[in-house]
């Protein structure tokens, strides 16, 4: 965690390579959060293969919030099919954004039914941090 913020502290001073070198290295010791601080750079310049080398690692482990987070990084870069599949994942480990996130997608999708029953699911899930 602590590689993670401090890559934060780099990326909001303006200094993104340092938070990258940072954020590698907790990465490649399993911090999922520095994992999802890469792809959120690499969505940001347009890396494609630097997405692809951390978002599934962020899916194949077991922390709902990264998760989620990466899901809501893929939706606000208009790629909702790999948001709804970072939302399910997260909703199989009972993260109840992930499902309020999905209830959103699934009412603009014109899909009222599906939203209302995930969303009573929702109401009773944990919100995971």
């Amino acid at each position: 965690m602590a590689g993670f913020n401090l890559g934060m502290q780099h990326e909001a001073s303006g200094d993104a390579n340092r938070a990258q070198v940072i954020w590698e290295k907790a990465a490649a010791l399993g911090d999922p959060d520095a994992m999802l601080g890469l792809v959120k750079q690499a969505l940001a310049r347009g890396d494609a293969a630097g997405v692809e080398r951390w978002a599934p690692v962020i899916l194949a482990q077991d922390e709902a919030f990264p998760i989620t987070a990466l899901g809501v990084a893929f939706r606000d870069r208009g790629d909702l099919a790999r948001a709804v599949q970072a939302f399910l994942r997260a909703e199989e480990l009972g993260d109840g954004y992930a499902m309020e996130y999905r209830v959103r997608i699934l009412a603009a999708q014109g899909q009222p039914e599906e939203a209302a029953a995930l969303r009573a699911r929702a109401a009773t899930a944990e919100r995971m941090l």
